[in-house]
């Protein structure tokens, strides 16, 4: 999860993009952006007790 977190912030996932950005900053954006996602998702995951990084909400599954 923490390096998740290091590389939406090194992509800069929450800074505001000028009205000019190349495709390239905006395609850095968008991957920032869901390392992010993916990151929270992880550490909600984890502080739940589920143990995968690929399924992180499997301990909220139903019958388990």
């Amino acid at each position: 999860s923490a390096w998740l977190f290091i590389a939406a912030s090194l992509l800069h996932a929450l800074d505001p993009l000028p009205g000019d950005a190349p495709a390239a900053l905006r395609l850095a954006k968008i991957v920032g952006v869901a390392a992010l996602v993916w990151a929270i998702a992880v550490f909600i995951g984890a502080a739940s007790g589920a143990r995968d990084p690929l399924q992180p909400f499997a301990a909220w599954q139903a019958g388990r």
